[in-house]
């Protein structure tokens, strides 16, 4: 791969300060940092698609070398669930035993193949995370034995975070014993809302009463970090009962929690409804629930990203740290996506397809190579997410002038209030972790504009752009 040349990125600054989009730091700015309108536009794709043959070769060809020094993150997906939740859109099927029962067999099988190459023998795997689905609904054994293959196939760091996610339906202390046993350190539980009448709404079949109690359970147990997830913008909810919510989640003693915004997604049951009676999300009641909530939030815990929160030094988030880093993942399961090397790479998505994989080892559906300079764009992205950036910091870690295009951003940012200078680093303000999003996709765009072909986004032609990183020798 070849990288950019600090003098191509030099001359493609001349082009990019001239930008009317890069002028306005990306958005059409009014009174306030929480009145702003931002002008999203695509950033170049910076991956190259790969045909199955050599997707293949090359992910076996990284699996039969030594694993990078850097630690690594295993995820391993669950797709099955006994909730119907109405914002919900994730490929998962409904639970049924012997399904999983099958599933858990495939698993093992994939974890014993990866578990034979010279990459696993040599990897240090820093992070582990069960997602789904809702992993709550493996059994005791299942889960014992899933953790044992890992154990077998990979080194398990001593100080490894390893995390399992569930509701609150379907975990039980007898799981959460049999899953701490086993190695298990942290578990997620998507609360998202306490306010029996709001959770009722989204699906959920108990009340605040009942989720605090077993949430509370489970901190009580003192055995793992319990952290949990809200989301804003919910039906039915207020501003009063979202600094319920959260003062609920601190009375349960938990060690962090993430705060999302409502994400409508078309295919959920929401966005139907939303589509079917032309609904759109309010901006000013979604800013004045993330307001109370961040209130609520600063009065109790610190913020270690832009959407989490901690309540104790031993809550770290190091799988989603290590993620953005662009640290090796690999995945097992089906429906999931990981990352070896500079191969991205999504499994199969239906059943017969997972099984078909399973049976010849360890086998992608689909992959792309990501760019040359993926590394300093994973920098950038990772500051960006913990609404920390240091432009000279940057410069260091990725040997390009970060700082040229930086500046002017944040200074523009700054004056709007949605940073605070604090020494060499750009501290995102309240405003700023609820634009957090938005102000990353502009900072990727700016970034591809010099690491890439800035002509590309004078172009008209969405094949050209979509194809220049496989045109470009620069790039790979």
């Amino acid at each position: 791969m070849m990288r950019v040349t600090q003098e191509q990125w030099s001359a493609r600054w001349e082009s990019l300060r001239n930008e009317p989009l890069f002028v306005t730091a990306g958005a059409q700015w009014r009174r306030a940092p929480w009145d702003i309108v931002w002008r999203d536009v695509p950033a170049l794709t910076s991956q190259l698609r790969l045909n199955s043959k050599d997707l293949q070769a090359r992910l076996e060809n990284y699996l039969d070398q030594s694993a990078p020094a850097r630690p690594i993150t295993l995820y391993l997906h669950i797709p099955f669930c006994t909730l119907h939740c109405t914002y919900c859109a994730f490929p998962k099927r409904h639970y049924r035993a012997r399904q999983v029962e099958e599933y858990v067999a495939l698993l093992l099988r994939e974890i014993a193949y990866i578990g034979q190459t010279k990459f696993a023998r040599t990897a240090n795997v820093a992070a582990i995370f069960f997602g789904g689905g809702t992993p709550g609904v493996l059994q005791s054994e299942q889960i014992q034995a899933i953790m044992g293959a890992l154990r077998k196939a990979f080194t398990i760091a001593p100080t490894a975070e390893i995390t399992f996610e569930s509701s609150l339906d379907d975990l039980n202390m007898e799981k959460y014993h049999a899953a701490v046993t086993s190695g298990i350190n942290r578990f997620s539980f998507g609360v998202q809302a306490f306010t029996t009448d709001v959770r009722q709404r989204i699906g959920r079949r108990d009340t605040r009463e009942s989720a605090k109690r077993r949430l509370s359970e489970y901190v009580a147990a003192g055995r793992a970090d319990i952290v949990i997830d809200l989301i804003y913008g919910l039906p039915g909810q207020t501003t009063a009962s979202i600094r319920e919510d959260v003062r609920d989640a601190m009375e349960c003693g938990i060690a962090g929690l993430d705060l999302y915004q409502l994400q409508i997604l078309p295919k959920s049951i929401l966005g139907q409804q939303y589509k079917r009676n032309n609904l759109t999300q309010d901006q000013g009641a979604l800013q004045e629930l993330f307001r109370a909530a961040t209130e609520e939030l600063e009065a109790a815990a610190e913020p270690i990203s832009c959407s989490h929160w901690r309540t104790r030094e031993s809550e770290r988030s190091l799988y989603n740290t290590l993620v953005f880093a662009g640290h090796d993942m690999v995945a097992l399961g089906m429906a999931c996506g990981g990352r070896l090397g500079c191969v991205r790479f999504m499994k199969p998505i239906a059943p017969p397809m997972y099984r078909a994989a399973v049976a010849q080892g360890y086998r992608p559906m689909a992959g792309s190579l990501v760019g040359a300079e993926d590394a300093a764009l994973r920098r950038l992205t990772s500051a960006a997410d913990r609404g920390v950036i240091a432009p000279r910091r940057l410069d260091e870690e990725t040997n390009l002038p970060m700082s040229l295009f930086l500046m002017p951003i944040l200074q523009c940012w700054e004056s709007r209030g949605l940073v605070a200078r604090r020494g060499d680093a750009y501290v995102y303000t309240a405003a700023g972790r609820y634009a957090y999003k938005a102000m990353s996709r502009f900072l990727q765009w700016a970034f591809h504009y010099l690491a890439y072909d800035a002509a590309a986004f004078a172009s008209d032609d969405k094949d050209a752009k979509h194809n220049l990183t496989a045109k470009n020798p620069m790039s790979f």
